[in-house]
Order: C-alpha cells, then structure tokens, then sequence
C-alpha cells in the first residue's frame, strides 16, 4: 500500500505543517515505505490530488493533513476515483470529524495511523458534491460567511478568535432562512429557520455535539431545524446544544424540529449560503441521499480496536 499525504499548509495556525512533514519523512524513511507528500495550494486542489493518484493506483490510503474542509475534499477525490482509504491527521481549527469518535485514537500519532485498520462509513451526496461530517445552513452558514469575510479584512483574523467574534456578530442579527424540505417519506417541513442541520456525524462548530445521535455507518442522515427564537431563548438553548443534550431540553420543543431519512431535497426561497464540512457555497435547491458505506476510513490502531469490540 501507497501512503499518500495530503497537506493543507494553511490549516489552523498555519505553522504545524512543516513539523508535521518532517515527522512524516523521519518515519516513513525508517519503516521503508511507498509515500509522498503532496502541499495543497488552492481550493479543490486536495480532490484533484486524489482523483489523479487514484487514476493510476487504487491501492493508496490518504491522509487528511488539515482541518474538515481538507477531510471533505479527500473524501470528494476518494468518491469520485472509487477507490483507496482515508485517514486523518486533524491539524486544522475545529477538527470536528474525529470528535465523533472514541478518544481512545490518537490521531496526531504517525505510529498510530499508519498502522490503522479501516472500517466502511456513509458518505452523503448533495448537489454536485458529496460531504462526510455535515451541512449547515442559516445561523452556522452565516457564522463562517462571516469569518470569511473577517479573514480577507485582516491576517490576525484566525483560529478560535475569528470564530467567536462571527458568533457574536451573528448573535445580534439572528439570520433566518426560508427552506422547504421534501424527506423521502413524502413529509414536507417548511417554513423560516434559525439554522438547520443536516448530519452524518454528530460535531461541527469546534466541538458543538449538535446531533448526538447520528452514527457515521447507519445508512442515515439525522436533521435539527430550530425555528427562530428571541436571543433570551437563544442564550438558553445554546449550552445544551454545544452539550448534545438539545432534544432532552422541554424548553426546546418549541423551537426544534429532529428528523431522520435516507434522502430529501431541499429548496431555499433564495439563493442562500450553505456550509459543507466547514467550506461556502451559494445554492437555490439540491438533492441530499446517504451513499451506505461508501467510503473505507482507516482509523489509528488503537481507536479501530475500540470500535471493533463495540461492535
């Protein structure tokens, strides 16, 4: 097997990559193997990495060296090339894929990942592209729009700063979207939300358990919609929701809607800012459906014999 490291150089505080490519060489040189280490450099350019590597040897596992927007377009490359493995090294900002695990793995352990097993995960396909974690529209939408924005104003505009100033932006504004969703059983919602949420994994956000009981391997997509409330009930809410305790809250009856499908398709009122795995788009409508087990994710060798024995 090819050992193929994707490295965004930009992840997080922006300096961790040259230890980390270091590392890599020190290690893979010691153990002999087949590797390369491939810096990305533009948007897409890591699903262009792995669609072109899968084109000539399907025998590769990936490391995702970066944050979710990294881990997604590996995943993107791995669908679209219909072969190989993924594994991650989280060393972006939130790092919210593996939250959804055990801690058990250490994922910053080369030694660890490179003698991972792998298991099979669901990937979701939406519109044009595919996402592994989870897709957010309205309040979160906003919230990275918003630190986007920030960022091209000024370089000290990174990590968890950046993060907590669009929050508090977006807090006072309240954003709202009109949507209509069509599940695969015929029910309609519709209406003006706060935010929605349409998961295969349970964290986004830096570490917001928003959906905590969604499971990676389940063939299912678990939704929140949360209809708009005053920043009182807001202020309320949002400890639970961080916890993953939301739907337990009689408080939250009120204002949040939780479903489960296999598919739906989804219209907005408006072109509207949607956010996959931590990355912007702009959509009117698209389609949404679970892809079961479709994609082989390699975990460290001491999370994959956590999972095993689970089970």
């Amino acid at each position: 097997m090819k050992h193929f490291f994707v490295v965004n150089p930009v992840s997080g505080d922006g300096k961790r990559h040259k230890s980390l490519i270091a590392d890599i060489h020190r290690l893979c040189g010691e153990k002999k193997l087949d590797y390369e280490v491939r810096l990305t450099e533009y948007s897409g350019h890591a699903r262009w990495l792995v669609r072109t590597a899968l084109s000539e040897n399907k025998d590769i596992r990936f490391y995702a060296c970066g944050g979710d927007g990294t881990v997604n377009e590996v995943a993107c490359g791995l669908a679209e090339g219909q072969g190989g493995e993924l594994a991650v090294i989280p060393v972006g900002t939130g790092n919210d894929f593996v939250r959804s695990f055990s801690p058990s793995g250490d994922y910053l352990s080369l030694e660890d990942q490179l003698s991972g097993e792998s298991m099979s995960v669901d990937l979701v396909s939406a519109g044009n592209t595919t996402f592994l974690n989870m897709l957010n529209v309205g309040f979160d939408s906003a919230v990275v729009k918003t630190i986007a924005s920030l960022r091209d104003k000024s370089r000290l505009m990174r990590g968890k700063f950046a993060y907590i100033l669009g929050v508090i932006i977006n807090f006072f504004k309240l954003p709202k979207t009109r949507l209509r969703c069509v599940l695969d059983n015929g029910e309609v919602l519709e209406g003006d939300f706060l935010l929605s949420a349409f998961a295969n994994g349970k964290y986004y956000g830096g570490g917001f358990k928003a959906v905590s009981d969604a499971e990676l391997d389940d063939g299912l997509l678990n939704l929140i919609f949360v209809r708009p409330c005053s920043r009182f009930v807001f202020l309320s809410l949002i400890g639970a929701y961080k916890k993953g305790t939301l739907l337990e809250r009689k408080a939250a009856k009120k204002y949040v809607i939780s479903k489960r499908c296999r598919s739906l398709s989804v219209t907005f009122s408006q072109e509207s800012a949607v956010c996959i795995d931590g990355e912007l788009s702009c959509e009117h409508t698209f389609d949404i459906e679970v892809l079961p087990r479709a994609l082989n994710l390699s975990l460290p060798s001491a999370e994959r014999r956590v999972e095993l024995e689970i089970n």
